[in-house]
């Protein structure tokens, strides 16, 4: 109940592709010959373009800039008027829930003990090695520290296995 209660992952709205002017001229006379057809006597889309395709290819050609951008500036408005509900399936809506509660255990996490989140700003290649280092440095030391085995310890990359290993009894892993 509470992770319900508690819940802002999940998308309730479904989001769409841009329109394109084509789409959106079709869609315009499609609308403008089935406007005085019953239902059950409409063109259907594939139909309309199968039959039609020469007239609208000509008729599209034909169009300036302008006219197109007002097809596309109408679709536009039709889609944010139309803005479709979806609804979430309860599983896809438990796995959001549970991949969400596991981000934020992840941030308490790293808040209490101090363990650096994944950062999303872009960084080079040398920073991203830089950062990798310091942090097996610094867990390297803190388990030296830890076990009492020494306080400081030089990460030797080569030799790791002897350096690191044989000497100080430590396999580092992740």
């Amino acid at each position: 109940w509470t992770r319900r209660q508690l819940y802002l992952g999940g998308q309730t709205v479904r989001h769409s592709r841009h329109p394109n002017t084509w789409n959106a001229f079709v869609h315009q006379r499609l609308d403008d010959i089935n406007e005085g057809l019953s239902k059950g006597n409409r063109w259907k889309l594939t139909e309309f373009i199968e039959s039609h395709k020469e007239t609208l290819r000509n008729d599209y050609a034909r169009l300036s800039q302008a006219q197109k951008n007002n097809y596309k500036v109408e679709i536009i408005k039709m889609h944010a008027d139309k803005q479709r509900m979806v609804r979430d399936n309860p599983r896809a809506v438990q796995h959001d829930m549970q991949a969400t509660f596991a981000a934020m255990d992840q941030e308490v996490l790293s808040y209490f003990l101090h363990i650096p989140t994944i950062s999303t700003e872009k960084k080079s290649l040398n920073q991203l090695v830089s950062e990798c280092r310091t942090l097996i440095q610094d867990k390297l030391d803190f388990i030296l520290r830890k076990n009492k085995l020494a306080n400081h310890a030089k990460m030797n990359y080569t030799n790791y296995e002897r350096a690191i290993v044989e000497h100080y009894g430590v396999e580092l892993k992740g």
